[in-house]
């Protein structure tokens, strides 16, 4: 996917927006440079404005799949609740076994008190690109998050979380360094 055309599909409805648009815009313009190259598919959701809507939990039922619906309960493991997380972007690289999805998320994140909760749920801290990840599972395929501060983290399988964490420190490549 050209950067010009993931540019102009995620910040053009943003800038549309107005003002309270601004924040979107920075969540999605820290994926880009957080995102490696290789991810193939991108989506934006601001979830405080979903829950929000009337029709949510029939519309939460129907597009919360099976991945993600296991990622939220592991998270809620370690003290991060759905309430947490406002705006999310999730991405999609290629895997061993298909797509590897990773995101970004902005919310209420506390370290600390996701270190506590991890330890009370039996999850050890394991380093990863200069931070410190909890992984619900000893697989690559597991999923794993990070606190990267009191208003943002990040999650994915391993390897999808460790090249993302790798191309937001620019050890590696990310989507706005990519020119095609």
């Amino acid at each position: 996917m050209k950067v010009r055309t993931l540019l102009a599909a995620v910040l053009l409805p943003a800038a549309l927006l107005g003002p309270t648009a601004l924040r979107a815009q920075d969540l999605v313009k820290d994926a880009l440079q957080s995102f490696p190259t290789q991810s193939v598919r991108l989506e934006y959701s601001n979830s405080a404005k979903l829950r929000k809507l009337p029709d949510y939990t029939v519309l939460r039922q129907r597009y919360l799949g099976p991945q993600l619906q296991k990622l939220e309960k592991s998270l809620s493991q370690l003290g991060i609740q759905e309430s947490d997380v406002d705006e999310l972007v999730l991405g999609w690289q290629a895997g061993s076994s298909g797509l590897d999805l990773n995101g970004l998320a902005l919310g209420r994140f506390n370290s600390k008190s996701v270190a506590t909760s991890a330890a009370g749920a039996g999850f050890s801290p394991s380093p990863m690109a200069d931070q410190t990840a909890y992984c619900f599972g000893p697989e690559t395929t597991d999923m794993c998050a990070v606190v990267l501060g009191d208003s943002e983290g990040a999650f994915g399988t391993r390897s999808s979380l460790a090249a993302m964490l790798e191309a937001r420190a620019g050890r590696a490549a990310n989507l706005s360094s990519n020119s095609q």
